[in-house]
C-alpha cells in the first residue's frame, strides 16, 4: 500500500509539472487564498473543503497567469473560454465557476456557473467551434443576473483582471432547483468534494488584438 501511494504522489507531481500551465487539489485553494486575502473576497474554492483527489485543471486558449484571448471577451464576441480537466476517480458530478476578485464589490464577480455536469464530461468547449453545454448541465445566475456565461468586460482603464476558473468533482449531484446563485451551490457543495482545482487567465481592456473581434454592442 505504502508503495501504491508514493506511486501515486509522484505521479501526481508529475502530471502537475507537465501541465506548466495548472494549479490543483489543495494547491489551487492556497493560491487563490493569497491571491484575495487582501481584498477580502473569498472564492468559491477557498470556501469548500476538498477530500484531497488530485485534478489538473486548464485552458487551451490560455496558458494559467497569461492572458486570455479578446474573443472570449465582451470587447470581442463573448464566448466563453473552453476548460478542461483530469477525470477524478468515484466523481458523480462537475461544477465550474468563472470568478472576478478585482471587480468592485464586497464579493469576486461570478462570471458562469455550471453543475451538474456528467461524470464522463472532462472539459467545456469553444463556442466558437460549435461547443454546447452537455446533456444534463445546468448552469446557476451569474453576478450580472444572467443564467447563462457573462462575458468579461473589466472597464477600460482598469489594472489587468484575474479570472480564476475552478473546477470541483463532487460525489453526488448538487440538490439544487431553480437557477441558484453561487453561493447556494456553495452550500450545496459543502461535503461532497472530491477534488477542486483552478487555472487563472488574465485580461486588461484596451485595443481588441489579432485574435479577437471588437464588438462594443456585446455587455
Amino acid at each position: 500500500m505504502a508503495i501504491r501511494q508514493a506511486a501515486m504522489a509522484l505521479f501526481g507531481v508529475a502530471a502537475i509539472a507537465a501541465s506548466g500551465c495548472t494549479r490543483a487539489g489543495q494547491d489551487a485553494g492556497a493560491g487563490a487564498a493569497s491571491s484575495t486575502a487582501a481584498a477580502g473576497k473569498p472564492l468559491a474554492i477557498t470556501q469548500v473543503k476538498s477530500k484531497g483527489a488530485l485534478m489538473v485543471v486548464s485552458s487551451p486558449v490560455f496558458a494559467d497567469g497569461g492572458p486570455i484571448p479578446d474573443i472570449y471577451t465582451a470587447y470581442g464576441k463573448g464566448y466563453s473560454p473552453p476548460v478542461m480537466w483530469t477525470p477524478v476517480p468515484g466523481a458523480k458530478s462537475y461544477a465550474v465557476v468563472i470568478e472576478d476578485p478585482d471587480a468592485p464589490g464586497r464579493v469576486p464577480f461570478v462570471h458562469w456557473l455550471v453543475y451538474d455536469i456528467p461524470l464522463t464530461v472532462t472539459a467545456l468547449d469553444d463556442p466558437s467551434q460549435g461547443g454546447a453545454l452537455p446533456a444534463g448541465a445546468r448552469q446557476g445566475t451569474s453576478s450580472a443576473g444572467q443564467v447563462a456565461y457573462s462575458a468579461l468586460k473589466p472597464p477600460v482603464g482598469d489594472k489587468a483582471h484575474r479570472y480564476h476558473v475552478e473546477v470541483f468533482a463532487l460525489d453526488a449531484p448538487p440538490q439544487l432547483s431553480g437557477t441558484p446563485d453561487l453561493a447556494s451551490v456553495v452550500r450545496a457543495m459543502a461535503g461532497h468534494v472530491l477534488a477542486a482545482g483552478e487555472t487563472v487567465g488574465v485580461y486588461k481592456a484596451g485595443p481588441p488584438s489579432p485574435g479577437g473581434v471588437a464588438d462594443p454592442a456585446t455587455d
